[in-house]
């Protein structure tokens, strides 16, 4: 079986504390309590070895990255926390369950979704590159029967095995794991802690982005062409002093002094723009749409044409039923027209479920 040595668990290390930064980031806003995830361990492993340990049902999300990094990722979470997390997410409180809430892997693909956007972010932003993820596919899967292979979800046999602790306010601390293709792990490593052994080519392909985006345009200024031969001074005669010429496109160009050899134009330059880190405190300031839609109706174009002041429209929603409130075109909930200070007004009177919420914020 593959090892991983130190470098490499290094490595895995800080991409593992990205997506722990990434997953309490999401799940803080989804669950809306105080979420706190450590990585503890990176070490190899068989996919039959991990059977053995964990044993038990669990939630696999399944997820991947597309470009920049590429490789599968697998996250492992025992079904009793998962129904805890999923209970949150809906609005309820953090209870155990031996079976996940209707839509269980809905809202855990929704969440896996969220949290893989915001540690390609992440990791784009340590590595100076455009890392992409796929779509998460969650399912659940049980590690204590014989007949259980992963292997239809993981392509390797020798994965690198990550374990986390999860501390969830109102929760019992617990942990879930993270499983990486061992092909893919050495790749992903080796983007964090290049080897001395790599060559140079290496290392500026992995960091090419970085190198693009803080290296100068630089303009190339060309030499002045060698001057005609001039008539024979006459003896005694005082040298003539060059005049210093223009670069082209503006930049400025000075020679040597008169007699110092090789001398080239010297070209000054604009400073390199400096980049920022994106914070992403600032997505709270987002100002989203809200509507409110009394009712609907189709019609044919004829009769649209025929609309003049005074025409009256049938809604086909009775004038007692409640309205719906859109956010983002999605409906998130329903309520009454009221009236507030010679203003309409809406008075909530049920809210659609967390899951559907949580899609609306997309």
């Amino acid at each position: 079986m593959a090892k991983l040595d130190q470098r490499r668990s290094e490595g895995l290390f800080e991409l593992a504390e990205i997506v722990a930064w990434s997953s309490e980031s999401v799940l803080s806003t989804l669950l809306q309590c105080q979420v706190e995830i450590r990585p503890v361990e990176v070490r190899a492993a068989s996919l039959e070895d991990i059977k053995n340990e964990l044993r038990g049902r669990c939630a696999a999300m399944k997820t991947s990255f597309v470009r920049g990094l590429v490789g599968d990722l697998l996250f492992l979470m025992y079904i009793p926390d998962a129904s805890a997390v999923v209970n949150l997410m809906m609005g309820g409180e953090p209870t155990r369950s031996e079976d996940l809430p209707e839509d269980g892997l809905d809202a855990l693909t929704e969440a896996t979704n969220q949290i893989m956007g915001t540690c390609s972010t992440g990791l784009g932003d340590r590595l100076r590159d455009s890392i992409s993820n796929g779509p998460a596919e969650v399912q659940e899967v049980d590690l204590s029967d014989p007949d259980e292979n992963l292997g239809y979800m993981i392509a390797e046999d020798n994965v690198a095995l990550i374990q986390y602790t999860l501390s969830i306010e109102g929760m019992l601390p617990t942990e879930y794991f993270q499983l990486i293709p061992m092909s893919a792990a050495t790749v992903m490593a080796d983007a964090f802690r290049p080897s001395e052994e790599m060559s140079q080519a290496m290392i500026d392909d992995i960091f090419q982005s970085k190198e693009e985006a803080t290296s100068p345009r630089t303009q190339h200024v060309p030499l002045p062409a060698a001057p005609a031969a001039a008539a024979p001074r006459p003896a005694g005669a005082a040298a003539p002093v060059p005049q210093p010429a223009a670069a082209a496109g503006g930049a400025a160009a000075s020679f040597a002094a008169p007699g110092a050899a090789g001398a080239v134009p010297q070209v000054q330059y604009a400073p390199a723009p400096t980049f920022e880190a994106p914070n992403i405190q600032l997505i709270l300031d987002i100002e989203l749409p809200i509507s409110v839609r009394l009712g609907e109706a189709e019609m044919l174009l004829e009769d649209v044409l025929r609309l003049s002041p005074g025409s009256i429209i049938e809604l086909g929603q009775s004038a007692d039923e409640p309205v719906d409130l859109l956010v983002n075109n999605r409906r998130i909930a329903r309520g009454e027209v009221v009236v507030v200070d010679s203003n309409f007004g809406l008075r909530i009177t049920s809210v659609e479920s967390a899951l559907e919420r949580i899609k609306s914020l997309r």
